[in-house]
């Protein structure tokens, strides 16, 4: 087992490392949005963190000696960060539409409008159960 540590990442504190190599397979811990070139900086955007959390991680498999292409969990968990991000825009939505019930005086075209946020969220929904449960797990189990 070895442990890896590269300056091109966030600083694992305490008794962390920022991986692991056993048996030929690198475990990465978990990675915060964090520039180490700049530690204060808060990025805001969410495709920011993205980016900076991939970026760390890479720089963390090739002080590994690997890459981004031999990485083997990391698109399901990505799928299920996104899935989160879309729960929250539902609920956006609810907030914004007063929970998908159109005003009283509202026009056909206003009431449709309506009724298809309510099929995309039912849609949308299954969709996220079906990769969540079904697919994501099957997909791990491999």
């Amino acid at each position: 087992m070895r442990t890896i540590s590269t300056p091109d990442a966030p600083i694992a504190r305490g008794h962390y490392s920022q991986a692991i190599v056993h048996e030929g397979i690198v475990y990465v811990a978990g990675q915060l949005p964090i520039d180490p070139a700049e530690p204060e900086r808060k990025l805001e955007a969410f495709d920011a963190q993205a980016r900076q959390v991939i970026a760390n991680i890479a720089a963390i498999l090739q002080a590994a000696g690997s890459d981004l292409g031999h990485v083997l969990k990391a698109p399901v968990y990505v799928l299920e960060l996104e899935h989160e991000h879309h729960k929250g825009d539902l609920l956006r939505i609810r907030a914004l539409t007063n929970d998908l019930t159109p005003p009283a005086d509202a026009c056909t075209t206003w009431r449709a409008l309506y009724a298809g946020l309510a099929e995309m969220e039912r849609e949308l929904m299954e969709h996220i159960h079906l990769e969540n449960n079904i697919l994501f797990r099957r997909a791990l189990a491999v």
